[in-house]
């Protein structure tokens, strides 16, 4: 993570140091295919940040999102980062029930702020990288707070799934239209396979024919 000149100075004062926190979930359209960027932030009103280099409209949800504590670490251990928004919004109910979010990708950056403006303090970092792995709704009694879970996957994620046991010979010429390894994928189960099985002798063997033995005589 490199900050800002601003946002060093700012740290360099020792002065203290606030953030508001943007998510960006990136879910596919149902009919189309096409993905749908949904953001939301901690802000009041609706706000462009530019992110990764990329431009997105962040929905204000209010100080309601909470970030828990981020653990980071060095491997292929596979790690979940919980985002917890506010009871089902509108916004959040497009993205996660109306679009299609399973295994969406999911980013969430800190935008530090001035601690004297409160304005927003060079661009903002990010803190979260993944997929939507689950996303499970807390409907709480009455006086308590229900709260919608996003549970993010980190990208070692995908090295977990196991390979499928059949690809189509379509699937197949998408790499290469002259390949013909999988030419014959969809037929294959219906070929008998002689090795390995027990082969049936349907011919009659010949008569046994025992030679004379002198013994017989006695």
């Amino acid at each position: 993570m490199s900050f800002d000149l601003a946002q060093m100075d700012q740290l360099a004062e020792r002065s203290g140091t606030d953030a508001h926190i943007l998510v960006l979930i990136e879910p596919r359209d149902r009919v189309t295919g096409e993905i749908v960027p949904m953001g939301l932030w901690t802000g009041d009103d609706h706000q462009t940040f530019t992110v990764d280099g990329e431009t997105h409209l962040f929905l204000g949800a209010g100080n309601v999102i909470e970030v828990p504590p981020i653990r980071a670490g060095i491997g292929l251990e596979v790690r979940r980062h919980r985002v917890i928004l506010p009871p089902m919004t509108d916004a959040a109910k497009l993205a996660l029930q109306v679009y299609q979010a399973a295994q969406a990708r999911v980013r969430v950056w800190s935008q530090p702020l001035d601690i004297y403006t409160g304005a927003p303090l060079g661009t903002p970092q990010r803190v979260i990288k993944g997929r939507l792995e689950t996303a499970p709704e807390t409907l709480a009694k009455l006086g308590d707070q229900s709260r919608t879970e996003l549970v993010i996957s980190s990208a070692t994620r995908p090295l977990t799934f196991r390979q499928p046991l059949f690809k189509s010979d379509a699937a197949q010429r998408l790499r290469d239209p002259s390949d013909r390894f999988r030419e014959h994928a969809a037929s294959i189960a219906d070929r008998p396979i002689p090795w390995g099985q027990e082969t049936v002798v349907t011919e009659q063997p010949p008569p046994f024919i025992r030679e004379n033995d002198p013994s017989d005589r006695k």
